[in-house]
């Protein structure tokens, strides 16, 4: 399950991690918010790519890391097990529209971002993190529970966490709320998870070119209309949640 989504993590070679309080924790990070609203232009995921590289390289000469909130123009980014088969669209298809694509290098499949959406970036070292270099799993679950809390608290909503193939978070619905995707270098967190808060009317036309996640299944969102307020209200909330679970 977590093999197959969060994979190239760390070498078999690693020494035997230390005992949790042996580490000392990260320092507070870095908080950086690309809103839509703040200038009526939308961040480029690809501009989010060269931000999120800036900060590894800056964690790992030392630095502190940085906790990422975007909110970026239409794109649907392929993680490294993708089949070109979940796009059933051509890519003129999607020119049309004004939704990109692009590869990237993290678990996961086939995922959809844009308006209405929080990227959520927390680019840090993951022994910082959970006291562990192999603490994936711990990374993982807590920040998903977090993610979920927050939900709870925003919105009517109830959240669950599901696994395997569908791993991410779902309404009791079925419908897919967030969808996650990570890789690891030399021991630094890279990419991270994608809240659906707002519908917005791209979302539903790019939900017909491609196969979410490889999957069937709808997304779903915390509120039917787009406010920048309800945006601003949840990455707020889940800033500070984060702040408090890992800091």
């Amino acid at each position: 399950m977590l093999k197959a989504i969060l994979s190239g993590f760390i070498s078999a070679k690693t020494k035997r991690a230390k005992p949790p309080s042996a580490f000392a924790k990260a320092v507070a990070p870095e908080v950086i918010v690309h809103p839509a609203a703040r200038s009526g232009a939308l961040f480029r995921y690809t501009d989010l790519i060269q931000e999120q590289e800036s900060i590894v390289r800056r964690v790992l000469d030392g630095g502190p890391g940085a906790l990422i909130f975007a909110e970026v123009a239409p794109v649907i980014t392929l993680g490294r097990r993708t089949p070109r088969s979940d796009l059933l669209w051509k890519p003129s298809e999607f020119d049309v529209h004004g939704i990109a694509w692009l590869e990237v290098d993290r678990g996961g499949l086939a995922t959809y971002h844009g308006p209405g959406q929080w990227v959520v970036f927390l680019n840090e070292r993951l022994e910082a993190l959970t006291g562990d270099p192999r603490g994936v799993k711990n990374f993982v679950h807590r920040l998903l529970k977090s993610v979920c809390q927050v939900i709870a608290e925003t919105s009517q909503i109830k959240a669950q966490v599901r696994e395997g193939a569908e791993w991410g978070i779902w309404s009791q619905g079925g419908d897919k709320l967030a969808s996650i995707g990570f890789s690891f270098q030399r021991g630094v967190v890279r990419h991270g998870i994608a809240i659906n808060v707002c519908d917005h009317l791209v979302s539903r036309i790019a939900m017909r070119g491609f196969r979410p996640c490889g999957l069937d299944r709808p997304y779903g969102y915390l509120h039917a209309e787009y406010t920048p307020a309800r945006m601003a209200e949840f990455q707020r909330a889940l800033s500070d949640a984060l702040l408090r679970e890992f800091y």
